[in-house]
């Protein structure tokens, strides 16, 4: 049987995880993202014991295992919900992690909105006294992610989002012109910033990625987790359409963006177009050289 061995695999992982004897059983398919199959797994021995995986090729695991530290980040905050990370592991066929189980719909009024927005910013007055980026590298979709520690926010947005993502497009033949005077601009803009706080990000906040019980609880998942401005994750909620209203009002009421969002939003925003661009190629690179000319505009 194709899962047998990823089953015990699962089985023993989970065990050591919840300190009880779990017997896993794979289930259906439940769709799937940018790379891994995700399952609900059940427990031979309950009906009501299931979690979710997410599983991946042998050479996946080290992304998993960053999916894993970065939702164990988020639910160490106590602030906002996020699917409890159980565990993670590989086979020589399968990589897996394995997360709680929740029953979620993108369906909400404008309490649950404004919840989200709410919690969303005690999130972000999680901080780190490292600086900016991360402990380790991630991945934004199956895109390697970059977090070396920086003092400089400036310094790590430029480096390592825009500049890596510009040369990955480069490499993927979008024709770009005066990258370096771009960059410069970027630096410009972004220094005028005073006093960024490395905030505990998300870091691929779309609607996509955000969920509600059926309590109304808000929960967000799939992250690209690291300590950077804020403002990155409010901007992507603004990417793919806006979220309703109450999400930015309550979020500005616990913690009120600065003067100037509405030219680094799309500084920001740029980052997930280029990574775009890098995945599915086509319009994202017109975008995305749209989004470079207007920068240049700015004042």
């Amino acid at each position: 049987m194709a899962f047998a061995q990823l089953e015990d695999k699962i089985s023993s992982a989970v065990s050591a995880a919840i300190g009880k004897e779990f017997k896993a059983t794979v289930g259906p398919s439940v769709g799937g993202g940018c790379v891994s199959d995700t399952r609900v797994i059940l427990c031979k021995d309950s009906d009501s014991l299931k979690f979710f995986a997410k599983i991946g090729t042998p050479d996946e695991v080290s992304m998993l295992a960053a999916e894993y530290h970065g939702v164990l980040e988020m639910y160490n905050t106590k602030t906002i919900r996020v699917p409890k990370p159980i565990c993670y592991d590989s086979t020589d066929r399968f990589s897996f992690l394995i997360l709680e189980n929740l029953n979620m719909t993108s369906r909400a009024g404008r309490k649950e909105y404004g919840l989200l927005g709410k919690n969303l910013a005690k999130m972000h007055r999680c901080t780190s006294d490292r600086g900016f980026g991360w402990h380790r590298g991630n991945t934004i979709g199956p895109t390697p992610q970059l977090n070396p520690w920086t003092s400089n926010w400036t310094e790590f947005f430029v480096n390592y989002r825009l500049r890596y993502q510009l040369d990955l497009a480069k490499r993927n033949r979008l024709k770009l012109e005066n990258v370096e005077t771009f960059l410069q601009k970027v630096e410009n803009i972004l220094n005028q910033k005073q006093d960024v706080i490395p905030s505990l990000v998300h870091g691929d906040l779309w609607s996509g990625n955000i969920g509600f019980l059926n309590t109304g609880e808000p929960v967000i998942f799939d992250p690209a987790t690291y300590y950077g401005d804020r403002e990155v994750d409010i901007a992507m909620t603004e990417l793919f359409g806006r979220l309703p209203e109450e999400f930015y009002i309550a979020y500005n009421d616990e913690f009120p963006l600065a003067e100037g969002y509405e030219q680094r939003r799309i500084i920001y925003n740029l980052y997930h177009v280029l990574n775009h661009y890098n995945l599915f190629g086509g319009m994202y690179g017109r975008q995305a050289k749209s989004m470079m000319e207007e920068i240049m505009e700015f004042m």
